[in-house]
């Protein structure tokens, strides 16, 4: 909706986001950046012939009216907030903040300014992608959720409504706009990308069943976007996608983000080798989002099953709980039970850092990482049946558990571990940009 505001300065010296402005900074005047679509001055009687400035334009204001409108809530004024992208707080976010640091503290040639914008992440993955980029890159991320409803959405670098100013400083500033799941950091900022700007759109998660027709690739395609997803399913995404649309959709794989070492260390070595018994039986960790999304009924069958028989195994149902709470409870069992669509998913790669075997789904998936990584690591079972013969051997066959638990660990450190993550992306930095100076000298985390 267009808005007529009387009070909005008159000036015809318009530019899009980012650009000089023509002759400098005119005396009593300030730069200022449209955040709502809107027209200048009041309705006139005849045919409408108002300047029209559209979300991220950005013009010369006389101060008064710059601080009028601002209240109003039409424009910012660029400049009069800052973002302090090398010395701020939270670059590395961690249920362990005081055991994480970031690898540089000022600018290295070819560093570049990245601002990440999330939502709701029930996975975790936005933050620890954050993480891992200050932990291993000379790059800096700044990352800004919108929404705190969840004990999965309380890690934060910046606040939406608390640091709106830095915010918008930051989206106009950046040399890269990561978007997580939707484009937060335009929609709610009310700015748009600047040319030369990249912008990239991170598919997170999927539709019940692990539908693929969520993935918008035509409104990211009139945006310009560069397309990542988290999950091998998202090439299954991009094929339906192209189908629909009619032009060739590319999804970039850029792996959930898992800190290997941190996540080995809060469990005890000796236990994968362990022979369950009554007294201590075999802990199956499970973590669904949604139960009737993952498989839970099944799990609780097939371990029903199982007890009937007379072996020692229990399910450890993690929900709800602050991430720090899940970490340290999934690391007390033995084995995940992840779920029975879209693989191996952020609950299962915790479990595999942990040096568990994980148990989990989805023909497709199993085939997709049998064409992209030359085997599938994670211990299959997709239907009931299936998933208590695998229980059953995990717990009897201590050969087997440490061969599957080795398997899946190996898998997360060369793909999820945070430099694995952090290199991956700074090779799709290198061909977007047509750069080679975005590479970091590799960093090396310790996998237990």
């Amino acid at each position: 909706m267009l808005t007529d505001v009387q009070e909005l300065a008159m000036h015809d010296a318009v530019a899009r986001q980012g650009t000089a402005m023509p002759g400098g900074q005119p005396p009593g005047m300030v730069l200022v950046a449209a955040i709502v679509s809107h027209k200048d001055g009041p309705p006139p009687k005849g045919p409408d012939t108002r300047t029209r400035y559209l979300p991220g334009q950005q013009y010369w204001m006389e101060e008064g009216r710059a601080l009028r409108n601002e209240k109003a809530g039409l424009i910012y004024r660029v400049g009069s907030c800052s973002l302090d992208w090398w010395q701020s707080t939270g670059r590395v976010l961690s249920p362990w903040p005081e055991q994480e640091e970031p690898l540089v503290t000022a600018p290295q040639p070819g560093s570049l300014r990245i601002m990440s914008g999330c939502g709701y992440d029930p996975g975790s993955q936005a933050y620890r992608f954050h993480s891992a980029l200050n932990r291993c890159t000379k790059h800096a991320s700044a990352f800004v959720r919108w929404g705190d409803s969840n004990p999965h959405s309380s890690f934060r670098q910046l606040d939406a409504e608390q640091h709106a100013a830095k915010v918008r400083q930051g989206v106009l500033d950046a040399d890269v706009l990561h978007c997580h799941v939707a484009y937060y950091l335009l929609n709610n900022t009310g700015l748009s990308r600047r040319p030369g700007q990249l912008l990239i759109r991170h598919y997170h998660g999927s539709l019940p069943g692990g539908s693929s027709t969520h993935v918008q690739a035509d409104m990211d395609e009139a945006l310009g976007a560069k397309l990542v997803g988290a999950r091998l399913s998202f090439y299954r995404d991009a094929a339906l996608a192209s189908a629909r649309l009619g032009y060739q959709v590319r999804i970039e794989w850029l792996p959930i983000t898992v800190p290997v070492a941190r996540y080995a260390a809060l469990r005890n070595a000796d236990r994968l080798s362990r022979t369950p018994t009554a007294a201590a039986p075999f802990l199956i960790a499970h973590a669904p989002t949604k139960r009737e999304w993952k498989g839970t009924g099944h799990l609780a069958k097939a371990v029903r099953a199982l007890q009937a028989k007379g072996l020692p195994v229990k399910v450890i149902m993690i929900e709800g709980l602050p991430q720090r709470q899940a970490l340290e409870r999934k690391a007390e069992c033995d084995a995940t039970f992840d779920s029975f669509w879209l693989g191996l998913q952020t609950s299962g790669l915790e479990g595999a850092a942990m040096s568990q075997p994980v148990i989990a789904g989805d023909a497709d998936v199993r085939a997709l990482h049998e064409q992209h990584v030359g085997y599938c690591p994670y211990t299959f079972a997709d239907t009931e049946a299936a998933l208590t013969e695998q229980i059953e051997r995990l717990v009897v066959d201590v050969d087997y558990r440490v061969a599957e638990a080795e398997r899946v660990r190996r898998f997360c450190i060369e793909y999820h571990d945070y430099p694995a993550v952090a290199r991956r992306y700074e090779s799709l930095l290198a061909g977007w940009l047509g750069r080679a100076d975005v590479f970091t000298e590799p960093v090396k985390e310790v996998a237990a």
